[in-house]
């Protein structure tokens, strides 16, 4: 399926179109073939994979990067679109022994971050290896982003939980 290069120019228009049967149908999908397809990793890290995990910024981006950046976007228009059911995926999604379905949920959440500070202070606290998403070459790039981005909006007690968690 990946060979084929017009998947990535069909789920783009797909998302564009309809971003919420996206995720009704293919986040699944994606979610099931992440776990499946990962690899043991160090236990300061969740597993990736490498179809779907890295080559997010490379220069030439692969089917198995643009099917989840895909997956991204969709996610990212359910988080300012629909926040309550982006809540209920967002549940489900940081229950995954996946680095690729945490990558895309460390983007939906820096899409609308001012609604769900206390669900991203929550997010970030609950689990050390949170620390530690990003690409192979920085392991921790999307969540220094997400840690950046919510660290301006989150109270003093929010801010504490925050930094003992990069302390610890």
């Amino acid at each position: 399926m990946f060979g084929d290069h017009g998947i990535a120019d069909l789920l783009e228009k797909a998302v564009k179109v309809t971003p919420d049967a996206v995720i009704e149908h293919l986040l699944p999908w994606f979610i099931n073939t992440s776990l499946a397809a990962a690899e043991d990793s160090d236990s300061g890290s969740y597993p990736g994979d490498a179809l779907f995990s890295f080559g997010w910024y490379d220069g030439h981006i692969t089917e198995g990067a643009a099917f989840a950046i895909r997956m991204r976007e969709a996610l990212q228009w359910l988080a300012v679109n629909q926040p309550d059911k982006f809540r209920r995926v967002a549940a489900e999604l940081s229950a995954a022994q996946s680095l690729a379905v945490h990558r895309i949920l460390v983007s939906a959440y820096q899409a609308n971050p001012t609604a769900y500070v206390d669900d991203i202070v929550q997010y970030l606290t609950q689990d050390s290896r949170r620390l530690a998403i990003g690409e192979r070459g920085a392991r921790n790039y999307d969540s220094v982003r997400l840690y950046g981005t919510v660290f301006s909006f989150a109270n003093e007690e929010q801010r504490a939980a925050l930094e003992s968690v990069v302390l610890n």
